[in-house]
C-alpha cells in the first residue's frame, strides 16, 4: 500500500491545515512515556533505580552475559542494592544486549518507562531505538486498536491552529476528508502498516503518553464504575482481552468523537457546521451497531458522573455561597445556577436544566476532564477543577443517539445493517470475540440482527455497560436476568 495514502489526508494535509509544528529533535521529550505531555495529568519523576523485571524471559546469550558479570559484582546483596546491582550490571553489557534486553520488555510499556526510567544508560539507548521499541510496545497494548489510536492522535491537532480562540474552526469538508481516510485505514491497514507507514516517533511518543496516562487506567476505571452501577459488591477482578478490547475501542472512538465535532482543551471551540443528523450519518455509521452502543455507554458513564459530582458540589458553585458574598456582579466567575431552566439558552431542548446542558458539555470535552475527576479525592480541589472543566452542551450528543434521529436517519441514509434488521436476519451468539456482537446485545435483541442503538434501548441497561461483558462474567453477576427483564420493558414500549 502507497506511503502516500496513510500520510495525504491523516497526517500531511490536515495538520498542515490545523498549523501543527512538529519537532525533529529526539531529546524534545525527555521521558520516554511523556505522561506530561497530556496536559493535567502530571509529570513523572525520576526515583530510585528499580527492580528489572522480565529477566527471566531473556534467551540463552542475554542471560549468560548476565550471570557472568553478575558474578563478578562486589555489591551487596540487600534488597535495595540488589535492585542498584542489576540495573548497574546490566549498563556495563554491549548496546547489542541492552537493545536485546529493552526488546523485552515492550509487552507491558510500564515495565519499558519504569526500566528506562531508572538508567541514564538505558534511557540513551532508548532514545537511539526508540521508535522501534515503541512500536513494539504499542503493537502489543493495542494491535487492531492502532488505527484508532492513530486517528485521535492525527484528530488532536486539528483545531490547533486558533487553540486560543472563541472561535477555532475548522471546516466541514476537513472533518468529512478525515473520516474517509480514517475508514479507509480501517477497512485495509495493518498494525504493522499503521505504524510504519503512517507514524512518525511523534506520533508514537503521542500515543504511548495517550495509551499509558489516560486509556489504560480509564478502561479499568469504567469497568469498575459500571459493575458497581450494577451491584455496588460486584468486583472487577482481571479484565478479559476480550472485555479490555471493547472498553479500551470505545473510550478510543469517544476521544475521536470530541477531538471532531466536541467543545476542545478550553470548551469554547466552535464545532463544524454539521447538522446532528450527519455526525450520526458520517460518523457512527461507520460502527457496528453494538460499537456504538459501546461509544454511547461511554458517554452516560461519563455523563451521570458529572452528575454525581455537580450534586456534591452544586452549593460551592451557587452564586449565594458566602465565597461569593462581596463579589460585585450578580454572576461572580465560576458560578453555576444548575437547576435553573436552560429552555431560554436552546430552544425546544431535550436537556432540562443548566445541570444537564453542562453534564452533556463537560462530557464533550473528552478523557482527560473525566480522568481529573475521578482521581481528586479532596472536595475543595474538586470544585477548583469543575470550574475549570465545566462548559454548557448543545444536546448534540442527546440528539444524535435519539430514536428520532435514528428514524429519520433510516429514510435519509439507508444502510445494508436497516435492510439486515427488516429481513430479521438471525444472529446467534458465537463466543466471545473483539470483532462479534456480546451475549448481552444477542439476548436483548433475541438473536435477530438489530441496528438499533443508544435512545432506541432501555437505559437502565446502559448504566452499567451491558455490551462491554463476556458471557461468563454477564452470567456470573447476573447481568442476562436484567438484559432479559428490560428486554420485556421494551416490548411493552
Amino acid at each position: 500500500m502507497p506511503r502516500l495514502f496513510f500520510r495525504l489526508a491523516l497526517v500531511t494535509r490536515l495538520r498542515k491545515r490545523a498549523g501543527a509544528k512538529r519537532t525533529t529533535n529526539p531529546d524534545a521529550v525527555p521521558l520516554p512515556l511523556p505522561i506530561g505531555s497530556i496536559p493535567g495529568t502530571g509529570s513523572a519523576h525520576l526515583d530510585a533505580p528499580q527492580q528489572l523485571d522480565g529477566v527471566d524471559e531473556l534467551d540463552e546469550p542475554v542471560e549468560s552475559a548476565i550471570s557472568t558479570a553478575t558474578a563478578t559484582s562486589s555489591i551487596s546483596n540487600s534488597p535495595s542494592n540488589m535492585a542498584v546491582a542489576q540495573v548497574t550490571t546490566l549498563e556495563a553489557l554491549p548496546a547489542e544486549l541492552r537493545r536485546h534486553i529493552l526488546s523485552h520488555l515492550t509487552d507491558d510499556l510500564a515495565d519499558l518507562r519504569a526500566f528506562v526510567l531508572a538508567s541514564p544508560v538505558f534511557y540513551q539507548q532508548y532514545l537511539l531505538d526508540r521508535k522501534a521499541l515503541l512500536s513494539a510496545g504499542l503493537k502489543t497494548a493495542l494491535d487492531n486498536l492502532l488505527v484508532d489510536a492513530y486517528a485521535v492522535q492525527a484528530s488532536a491537532p486539528l483545531y490547533d491552529s486558533a487553540a486560543d480562540s472563541r472561535h477555532a474552526h475548522v471546516q466541514p469538508e476537513t472533518i468529512r476528508l478525515f473520516i474517509d481516510n480514517y475508514v479507509a485505514l480501517r477497512l485495509s491497514a495493518t498494525p504493522d502498516a499503521i505504524l510504519e507507514e503512517c507514524c512518525t516517533e511523534e506520533d508514537l511518543l503521542g500515543m504511548a503518553a495517550f495509551y499509558y496516562s489516560l486509556a489504560r487506567p480509564l478502561s479499568v476505571e469504567c469497568a469498575i464504575r459500571f459493575l458497581n452501577r450494577l451491584d455496588t459488591s460486584l468486583e472487577v477482578g482481571n479484565l478479559s482481552a476480550t472485555e479490555s478490547s471493547r472498553l479500551l475501542r470505545a473510550l478510543y472512538r469517544w476521544q475521536l468523537y470530541c477531538n471532531l465535532f466536541g467543545q476542545g482543551p478550553n470548551g469554547r471551540r466552535k464545532v463544524p457546521q454539521l447538522g446532528h443528523g450527519e455526525h450520526l450519518d458520517v460518523f457512527f455509521c461507520i460502527f457496528r451497531p453494538w460499537e456504538i452502543e459501546e461509544i454511547y455507554c461511554i458517554y452516560v458513564l461519563l455523563r451521570d458522573t458529572y452528575g454525581d459530582v455537580l450534586d456534591a458540589i452544586a452549593w460551592d458553585l451557587h452564586k449565594d455561597h458566602p465565597k461569593f458574598q462581596d463579589w460585585p456582579n450578580p454572576l461572580p466567575p465560576g458560578t453555576w445556577d444548575l437547576e435553573n431552566s436552560c429552555k431560554a439558552l436552546v430552544f425546544l431542548s431535550l436537556l432540562g436544566s443548566i445541570r444537564e446542558s453542562v453534564m452533556e458539555g463537560t462530557s464533550m470535552r473528552g478523557l482527560l476532564p473525566f480522568a481529573d475527576t475521578v482521581r481528586e479525592d479532596e472536595h475543595d480541589e474538586l470544585v477548583e477543577l469543575m470550574q475549570y472543566y465545566l462548559v454548557h452542551g448543545d444536546e448534540v450528543t442527546e440528539h444524535v443517539f435519539s430514536w428520532t434521529n435514528q428514524f429519520f436517519r433510516r429514510e435519509r441514509h439507508p444502510l445494508e445493517d436497516d435492510r439486515m434488521e427488516a429481513r430479521r436476519v438471525r444472529f446467534p451468539f458465537s463466543g466471545d470475540a473483539e470483532d462479534g456482537p456480546p451475549l448481552a446485545w444477542v439476548i436483548y435483541w433475541r438473536g435477530r440482527y438489530s441496528n438499533r442503538y443508544g435512545g432506541a434501548i432501555q437505559a437502565s441497561l446502559q448504566t452499567w455497560g451491558y455490551v462491554f461483558w463476556d458471557g461468563k462474567r454477564l452470567i456470573k453477576i447476573k447481568g442476562t436476568e436484567e438484559v432479559l427483564r428490560e428486554r420485556e420493558h421494551h416490548r411493552q414500549w
